[in-house]
């Protein structure tokens, strides 16, 4: 999916740098939220005998409600940014790719219950079932990618490269997760999640990043993740 890269006026390099500073503090945190939500998908659908270790699915406990609460304000927040980049720099919606896509999910999102939209496009949206098989991470991504490129191509700084980071308080909240989930959280060893390294460590929150980005990319080509 590509767009002709626009050249914009010098003069407004300054404010679209402040721009896509604030954009990419967004990003990230919609971008570390579906990364632990992966983590979490990942070892509950990888794990042998569920109904031995979990007393209930861990997508269903508090602690990962905040996560999909935390994603959905990022990207519609990542929306807001964007479109006001989009305004800024004199652009056409159509230069950000992904950004039509997170107008439909911020419209959904923000209108929950509503039992239908006059919105043709975000009605079309909701009825190819979309507002939840659409990665809004994924859109995310997206948008803060062409605004990366736009800037490159007009020479302007970019501080903040587009990366999926885990964090120590990101891998402290799965943990608590699975305290919330498991029956007994000695049993959720390593080796019951096919890996050798410290469950719940900084390095294993990496690992799961570098398979969560390589299956997240393909997503541009392949269709939807694995979860």
């Amino acid at each position: 999916m590509t767009c002709l890269i626009p050249v914009l006026k010098k003069e407004s390099h300054k404010d679209l740098g402040i721009a896509d500073t604030i954009l990419s503090l967004e990003t990230d945190m919609a971008l570390k939220c579906r990364l632990g939500i992966y983590a979490i998908q990942w070892t509950f659908h990888k794990s042998e005998n569920k109904e031995k270790l979990f007393r209930t699915n861990p997508m269903n406990t508090f602690q990962a409600r905040l996560l999909e609460s935390a994603l959905k304000k990022a990207a519609m927040d990542t929306y807001s940014q964007a479109s006001e980049f989009v305004k800024e720099a004199g652009l056409k919606r159509e230069n950000i790719v992904g950004l039509d896509t997170l107008r439909n999910h911020r419209h959904y999102h923000s209108h929950t219950y509503v039992g239908s939209f006059n919105d043709k496009q975000v009605r079309e949206f909701i009825e190819s079932d979309k507002h939840y098989r659409d990665d809004v991470a994924l859109r995310t991504w997206q948008v803060r990618s062409s605004v990366i490129q736009i800037m490159i191509k007009n020479k302007i700084e970019v501080k903040n490269p587009l990366r999926i980071n885990p964090n120590p308080e990101l891998a402290e909240l799965v943990y608590n997760v699975f305290r919330a989930s498991c029956k007994d959280m000695g049993t959720l060893t390593p080796e019951v999640v096919g890996s050798t390294l410290t469950m719940f460590s900084m390095v294993l929150m990496a690992k799961y990043a570098e398979v969560f980005q390589e299956e997240f990319l393909k997503t541009y080509s392949e269709g939807p993740l694995l979860f």
